[in-house]
């Protein structure tokens, strides 16, 4: 698990899943603990939201917005969205219940090619609640992306899906597409200058880049596709056009 330090446990299962089991309602959504996600290169603020780390309940792949599409959020004014990534680590994670994307994180290249947006990679670990306790066994990886000007760089995201998608839908995050299978390499974007990671080493969080020796999250294996979880039993293969990511039953 990434950045266990981090991990706050603010409630007790019992309490968690009195309000958690069936669905979230607003006056709960304050009680999920508060995590910083990202800090913004821009204007070196930090970025906030109440996120859900007891469990992999009520997590999607998100819709270009926050990480944790439910909670309440803190954003700067050069925050653009965030894309969540939730690696399992070959648990099927029976508490699921949506479309979630790949567990390896990638950056949306063009947005970072075309000088649009700056990405920062953050880490921290979920649990799942177990005999009464809340134990740490899937990490969730979120890319965040800032910019001069938001609308515009959110813009370009959904006008670069449209060709990919089925008319009439919107999807703000899709797959890379063939051609763009450098978008999984996120040392490359990490030397380039245009992939930051928050440095939790100490205490003081800060940004780093260009130390791709020093970067934390190479060589990622895993899913790279979206699933929609709960599945009636878990598959017993699981495989891209890369045939990367499995299940183990």
């Amino acid at each position: 698990m990434e950045n266990l330090h981090l991990l706050k446990i603010e409630l007790g299962v019992e309490e968690y899943l009195s309000f958690a089991k069936y669905s979230f309602k607003p006056e709960n959504l304050v009680r999920l603990p508060r995590y910083i996600i990202a800090i913004c290169p821009i204007c070196k603020e930090e970025n906030i939201e109440h996120l859900n780390t007891y469990s992999a309940a009520a997590w999607d792949k998100g819709y270009g917005g926050q990480a944790f599409a439910l909670g309440s959020a803190t954003h700067c004014k050069h925050f653009a969205f965030t894309q969540p990534f939730i690696h399992f680590h070959n648990i099927w994670p029976e508490e699921a219940n949506h479309d979630l994307g790949p567990e390896v994180p990638y950056v949306i290249g063009h947005l970072l090619e075309s000088g649009k947006c700056l990405a920062i990679i953050h880490a921290l670990s979920i649990c799942r609640p177990e005999n009464g306790k809340f134990v740490p066994r899937y990490t969730l990886y979120m890319i965040t992306y800032f910019s001069e000007d938001p609308k515009s760089a959110y813009d370009s995201l959904i006008g670069y899906n449209m060709p990919y998608i089925e008319p009439g839908t919107i999807a703000a995050f899709i797959l890379p597409q063939k051609g763009s299978e450098h978008w999984w390499d996120l040392p490359r974007w990490v030397s380039a200058g245009q992939l930051y990671w928050v440095d939790t080493s100490e205490p003081e969080l800060k940004l780093m880049t260009m130390d791709v020796e020093n970067f934390p999250y190479k060589g990622i294996t895993g899913r790279r596709y979206f699933h929609m979880f709960p599945y009636p039993y878990p598959p017993s293969w699981a495989h891209n056009e890369y045939g990367l990511g499995s299940f183990s039953e």
